[in-house]
């Protein structure tokens, strides 16, 4: 039957070929022809054939909706071969009278392709698939992104940050606070809706929302999320988990073990927060085929689509303390990714960079921004080989108003080799103020800064025996004073600056390379970088509550 006909005379073509597909045996290679009607979009599924051939026989039920052609690719066994024909031999094929081929619109790709990965169908033919490294360096203001540049310039090593050419300004108020915590920013950040301080993926009215990644996730991309933080804590947890408040870190655990395990997102988890997960959590992201690496030597040779590496029981260590890691993780996330055949979502949150700055550490801050601005550069390298890849990098806020004053000390820093909250946590169990803790605090500031310390700084240490955070917080104040950083006064910190402990208002930088990478320049509200995310990937809209009729 000539092909051309059987456009001429739909309804013949639907008689010969009802029931067809059915009776037709398995076949491992399918092609899958889409064509535009006045009706919408028409598509037949063929056992592959010589493409140079001007007549086919049909054997397969022309379908007039989506819902029909993925019931009809349900029937096909697993691990079958589906290509989706070009425009250039569906042209050369079907004829058309010369009408241009055009594809399907996002929403059907997007739903095919989900099918196709879902049933274990390898989907060929479409164009390819943008893929998003979504980079969040928490506190990374201006002033951090300021403190790491100095730092590459003195090391005489390439700044990543500055090789970005579209650059904007993202406000970063909450829902109801001028000054946000993490977790308002972050849920801005992965879902785009403004909502209270300390809220994990809920709005103001405390309703769930839909997130970036869950979106990719039903678009059938792959999805991951790494950090050095805890994976239980806010930046990560907003990207899946739904909690009123942050510190329900084990509600979160429970909810990123049944989403990864029940439900397939996300393939890929990287950071600390091992003292979260049960062992029967545990287990069930064993039984669900998640590789469980410890270290990260087990976690470099993991192979697989799916990882859960919890590497720490809490945060991962700071780069001054244990070297840099970020790049090596998101290299290692991105291999996994890739491997799935698939385009993806990856989230990497520089944690450790808002810690420092939390304890006034401005050394502690200086490596792990160079060390987050490295995992950048990783990922610039990739993109600029990948026209298909997108990075985006911003703050959710920044911490601890650091100032750089005129008495900066930029290669004293980058010589330092303990964090402040190290030296604190190495005097734990010691009597404070005592004569093995006074001792002991001197030669361990002088092993890792290379400072004495002066009696009246040894006393400013020791003044809040009883508050477990006074002691690395001090020391980072009177360290980093020495090195010309300011930061909040101390006690007005403490005493008065308790909602966020120590977060300050300000605008943070915006960067994007990539597709759709124009897009993101120009001030804006944090809330719009998730949905410029959507668009530049094809994906649609984030829906706001999810059921709130948005």
């Amino acid at each position: 039957m000539n092909v051309r006909v059987a456009l001429l005379a739909p309804l013949l073509v639907l008689i010969l070929a009802t029931g067809a597909f059915a009776q037709a045996p398995p076949m491992k290679g399918m092609e899958l022809y889409s064509w535009p009607t006045t009706r919408g979009w028409r598509f037949s599924l063929l056992p592959g054939t010589n493409r140079l051939k001007s007549q086919v026989e049909v054997t397969q039920n022309p379908l007039f909706g989506v819902k029909p052609l993925l019931a009809a690719l349900g029937k096909l066994p697993r691990g079958t071969s589906v290509f989706w024909i070009s425009g250039e031999v569906l042209e050369a094929r079907w004829g058309m009278g010369g009408t241009a081929f055009k594809y399907p619109p996002r929403a059907i790709q997007l739903q095919v392709r989900t099918f196709c990965q879902t049933q274990g169908f390898d989907l060929a033919g479409l164009p390819g698939r943008k893929s998003v490294i979504f980079f969040i360096g928490d506190g990374m203001g201006l002033s951090q992104v300021t403190l790491g540049r100095l730092g590459a310039q003195s090391l005489k090593r390439t700044y990543h940050l500055d090789r970005f050419k579209s650059i904007g300004l993202a406000s970063t108020r909450s829902g109801n606070e001028r000054v946000t915590d993490s977790a308002a920013g972050a849920t801005a950040l992965a879902a785009g809706v403004k909502t209270y301080n300390k809220a994990i993926g809920l709005d103001m009215q405390k309703r769930p929302v839909e997130t970036i990644l869950e979106v990719a996730h039903r678009g059938g991309y792959a999805t991951g999320l790494v950090t050095t933080t805890r994976i239980t804590h806010a930046t990560p947890a907003c990207f899946v988990a739904k909690v009123e408040h942050r510190s329900k870190e084990k509600e979160i655990a429970s909810q990123l073990t049944a989403r990864a395990s029940e439900q397939g997102y996300p393939q890929v988890m990287i950071g600390g927060g091992a003292r979260y997960f049960t062992p029967a959590q545990l287990a069930a992201l064993g039984e669900a085929g998640f590789a469980l690496p410890k270290t990260q030597a087990e976690l470099a040779a993991a192979k697989g689509s799916r990882v859960a590496a919890f590497l720490a029981k809490s945060h991962l260590p700071f780069a001054i303390d244990k070297g840099p890691v970020l790049p090596k993780l998101t290299a290692k996330a991105v291999e996994l990714l890739r491997g799935q055949g698939t385009g993806f979502f990856l989230m990497v949150e520089g944690g450790r960079i808002d810690h420092a700055c939390h304890q006034h550490d401005a050394a502690t801050c200086l490596h792990d921004q160079l060390d987050f601005d490295a995992a950048v550069g990783w990922a610039l390298d990739q993109a600029a080989k990948d026209p298909n890849l997108l990075v985006v990098v911003t703050a959710d806020h920044a911490t601890g108003s650091l100032g750089i004053s005129e008495l900066v000390k930029v290669e004293a820093m980058l010589k330092a080799s303990a964090s402040s909250t190290a030296i604190a946590g190495s005097l734990r169990g010691l009597e404070v103020g005592g004569a093995e803790w006074r001792q002991a605090l001197v030669a361990k500031v002088k092993a890792g800064h290379g400072f004495e310390l002066s009696e009246a700084e040894i006393a400013r240490v020791g003044q809040r025996p009883k508050d477990g955070y006074w002691a690395g917080t001090a020391l980072g104040h009177l360290l980093s004073r020495r090195y010309g950083i300011e930061y909040y006064d101390l006690d007005h910190q403490f005493d008065k600056l308790g909602k966020t402990y120590g977060h300050d208002g300000a605008i943070v930088a915006v960067y994007a390379f990539g597709p759709g990478a124009e897009t993101f320049q120009g001030t804006y509200e944090n809330t719009e970088i998730p949905k410029k995310i959507a668009a530049a990937l094809g994906l649609p809209a984030l829906r706001g509550a999810v059921g709130a009729g948005k």
